[in-house]
């Protein structure tokens, strides 16, 4: 490592702690405002390395479902919500994220379907208890808090109702973590809030949840 790289280490840590101690912290509305950003090319930037697994998984539902809406937590740009849309035509499907930009896109997508710019958290805590025939949410419970998230999924989901789960984890990402922090070390002045993310640890600490709400 050179003595300039070191020196921007030093610094951007200096910065965490004094973020940390401040009590400066990404919130969701700081989420909301990338993906804004972010809204207008997700689908040609991080879309294409998302959709083959997505896919895969969305093949698996079951072709009948339990009376209830369905609900797509953490939306985006729509494609889950359009291929949901595809599967279920006359069920009301609710896509659900934080980002305006993000909910633009997919109304773009998917015309018919209810978009509701809200955290995924307290819009599931909002709702009816056993209201939801099927329940998806696609690599977006990392932004939510899922130890929190899950058993009211498991209170509005109707008996013999379904939930499709995609999520990346702590111990999948290092390779992801270890390019950010090196992109924030070179410009550490910018970093103006901590980030503590709530991906789950280990596929065992997820299972382990969902287990405990009768998934």
């Amino acid at each position: 490592m050179t003595l300039a790289k070191y020196l921007n280490c030093l610094k951007l840590n200096w910065q965490m702690l004094k973020h940390c101690c401040r009590g400066r912290f990404l919130a969701p509305e700081d989420y909301a405002r990338s993906y804004d950003r972010l809204a207008h090319n997700y689908d040609l930037s991080w879309l294409e390395h998302l959709k083959a697994v997505t896919s895969s998984l969305l093949d698996e539902l079951p072709e009948n479902l339990v009376e209830g809406d369905i609900l797509d937590l953490g939306c985006g740009s729509g494609f889950t919500t359009a291929r949901l849309a595809e599967c279920y035509p006359d069920r009301r499907i609710v896509g659900v994220d934080i980002s305006a930009g993000m909910l633009d896109e997919a109304r773009r997508r998917c015309p018919h379907g209810d978009f509701q710019a809200a955290d995924m958290l307290t819009f599931c805590q909002q709702r009816q208890s056993c209201s939801a025939a099927l329940i998806v949410s696609a690599w977006a419970i990392g932004y939510s808090h899922p130890a929190r998230l899950l058993p009211e999924v498991s209170r509005i989901l109707n008996p013999g109702g379904s939930f499709l789960l995609v999520t990346n984890l702590a111990d999948t990402m290092p390779p992801v973590f270890y390019a950010f922090r090196r992109t924030l070390a070179q410009f550490p002045s910018r970093c103006t809030r901590a980030i503590i993310h709530h991906f789950p640890p280990s596929g065992a600490y997820l299972a382990a949840l969902l287990k405990r709400q009768g998934f």
